[in-house]
């Protein structure tokens, strides 16, 4: 997806930890985060839950995308390796 290309492209580019952005497969009424690494890794940040979701795009009758979610995998936290496990 663009905004996640878009947030790559700011993380690795930029000073920041972190980008906000509306959630588009659901009109902007959640919100997004993509944040470095070492947040997690230098123990700012504790995770308790993990998801990755797939999302599949197709145009509608009006010319706009339409994302419907078709999958998501809860990961496994390994907290003391500092990995996720999917």
């Amino acid at each position: 997806m663009l905004t996640s290309a878009i947030s790559n492209t700011l993380l690795l580019r930029s000073r920041c930890s972190g980008v906000m952005y509306p959630s588009i497969p659901i009109i902007g009424k959640g919100l997004n985060f993509a944040l470095i690494p070492e947040l997690y890794y230098n123990g700012v940040l504790k995770l308790e839950k993990v998801f990755k979701d797939t999302f599949k795009t197709t145009n509608k009758y009006d010319d706009k995308a339409d994302h419907k979610q078709i999958n998501r995998i809860e990961g496994v936290i390994d907290s003391d390796n500092k990995i996720i496990k999917w």
